[in-house]
């Protein structure tokens, strides 16, 4: 009976032995409370960058995300650093529904927030190194500045390349031919011409003045003034608007004043910097006074060609046609100018050039005593006011 009662107390001693070691398996062991209130068993090794690593025997290593951790439990010593940067050491306790504790640091028990706990480690592991992590974030903001810089920069090349398309360009020259001949005849000859430019990326504006005069033994036999503004504004890259207004004066045609105003549209075939092909056509108004007194009055149709080409770096040719006829009789009456030139800078200063033109001048209808067709032809020299 005795013995009985001996093998009973030695089985029910062991069982609760077992319990008790399993109890204080169970305690050493650090917890982890789970957000979803699960709770879990390990070894915590590592909180950094919002993961949580645990080591567990029935699972092998696991990382949680920080924000799934309510709370954590640990006997062992542990690191912990706050966002605040301070770091703390000692063992972790968390009870549900309140917060988590560091008990035993350096300032006694310390409640914290899970949420401003940046790392945790074990006291032989190495401390996470923010400070690199600092130094690679500045880095990849210095990166990021350097790309924002580098693309205003090239904003504010593009704007400033397109202000500078934008902005108007003016150029201005004058131009003038001149002979003479002393002796048995005195022979005075002068034309000349000045102009005025003003160009955007949309916009061409031409203002001009040109004469001639001519004298033989005192008697003038030439003597007319022509002017003008010439202007086109572009409505797309092909197409433009064009206005123009001219006055011509001329003594030997008897022509006190012609003045014209006309507009309409105009359309390139070829536009390029040194190669260009436009043709115009509109409708306008002519005025007509003549020395006897008369004065005519017309509706006019314009229909004009111009060309140019930079032939080489030492010739530029122009050529332009433009032809009037009247509202009321174009078949018979009309008149067509068509001027042509070819301009040669001078070599060492391109502000000196030579131009040689000829100008015709044909009138269907001229007064008594003038020919239809007016030619010349001019040499002059060129300089360039404004480049």
């Amino acid at each position: 009976m005795q013995h009985r009662m001996s093998t009973g107390r030695t089985l029910w001693l062991g069982a609760i032995a077992v319990s008790h070691l399993a109890w204080v398996g169970g305690v050493l062991a650090d917890q982890v409370h789970l957000a979803d209130g699960s709770l879990l068993m390990g070894t915590v090794r590592r909180l950094e960058e919002n993961r949580l690593t645990v080591e567990t025997d029935f699972s092998g290593t696991l990382t949680i995300e920080a924000s799934k951790v309510a709370g954590i439990t640990s006997t062992r010593r542990l690191h912990v650093q706050l966002k605040t940067g301070e770091r703390v050491a000692g063992e972790l306790f968390y009870a549900p529904n309140s917060p988590q504790v560091v008990k035993g640091s350096a300032f006694g028990d310390l409640a914290v927030s899970l949420a401003d706990v940046t790392a945790i480690w074990e006291s032989d592991a190495t401390p996470p190194d923010h400070g690199a992590r600092a130094a690679e974030a500045a880095r990849k903001q210095e990166q990021q500045m350097e790309q924002l810089k580098e693309e205003h920069r090239k904003e504010l090349e593009v704007l400033h390349g397109r202000i500078e398309a934008e902005a108007a360009k003016w150029t201005a020259q004058l131009e003038m031919g001149l002979n003479g001949q002393t002796g048995t005849t005195e022979t005075t000859a002068f034309n000349g011409r000045g102009e005025l430019r003003r160009t955007t990326q949309k916009e061409r504006l031409l203002a001009y003045i040109q004469g001639r005069y001519s004298q033989q033994d005192n008697v003038r036999s030439i003597n007319e003034i022509l002017g003008g503004i010439e202007l086109e504004v572009d409505m797309n890259e092909r197409w433009f608007a064009f206005g123009r207004i001219g006055l011509e004066f001329d003594e030997f045609e008897e022509l006190d004043l012609r003045s014209t105003a006309s507009s309409g549209v105009g359309y390139f075939f070829i536009r390029e910097p040194d190669h260009e092909l436009k043709a115009r056509a509109g409708a306008g108004y002519q005025h007509e006074s003549f020395m006897d007194g008369t004065t005519e009055d017309e509706g006019i149709v314009e229909a004009g060609v111009e060309y140019m080409k930079q032939i080489a770096p030492w010739l530029l040719f122009k050529h332009s046609t433009t032809y009037h006829p009247t509202l009321s009789d174009p078949a018979s009456d009309y008149r067509i100018v068509a001027e042509t030139s070819g301009t040669i800078p001078l070599e060492g200063d391109k502000g000196w050039k030579i131009k040689l033109g000829m100008r015709n001048e044909f009138d269907s209808l001229p007064r008594p005593d003038v020919e239809r067709l007016d030619t010349f032809y001019t040499i002059n020299l060129v300089y360039e006011l404004l480049k």
